[in-house]
């Protein structure tokens, strides 16, 4: 099994459930969480594959789980889509057109174009803000600890 590890193969989806799915290659199990299959977030739906489709995966470790022998990941395979692959295309200052993903009283989530999450922190009931609607922010501090943005409405 080892001599699998770090390799990219292609494997046939067995088992689709709620927070992974479950394929086949050379007769081992290789399992690949739901978080594993999309850099985007939430994880769309045309991303999870369904039973007898193949997919692209890289085998990244020893499965512990009861039923796989191996973990797989398809995002291994582009990190270059991680949207801090290069923290630096960030910079304090610079405005841009966020989407609002989530709206609370304390606060609320958008996304920026290279996919990374943006803070804002304002009432978004009070504001008048909508799950979808584009905004301009201005980015006020970068967090790569927690691969996030501060930002504030422009």
């Amino acid at each position: 099994m080892a001599t699998l590890i770090n390799s990219k193969i292609s494997i046939r989806i067995i088992e689709v459930h709620n927070y992974g799915v479950i394929g086949t290659y050379d007769g081992h199990k290789i399992y690949v969480d739901l978080i594993e299959l999309s850099w985007k977030c939430p994880i769309p739906n045309t991303s999870i594959p369904q039973p007898n489709q193949e997919i692209e995966v890289l085998v990244f470790n020893n499965s512990k789980r009861h039923d796989s022998d191996l973990l797989g990941s398809v995002r291994y395979l582009f990190p270059e889509q991680n949207p801090w692959y290069d923290p630096t295309i960030y910079t304090v200052g610079d405005e841009f057109i966020g989407e609002i993903e989530q709206i609370n009283t304390f606060g609320c989530w958008a996304v920026h174009p290279n996919g990374a999450d943006a803070r804002i922190k304002v009432d978004g009931i009070k504001a008048g803000f909508e799950v979808g609607e584009k905004i301009r922010l201005k980015i006020i501090r970068i967090s790569e600890k927690h691969r996030s943005l501060d930002c504030q409405v422009v």
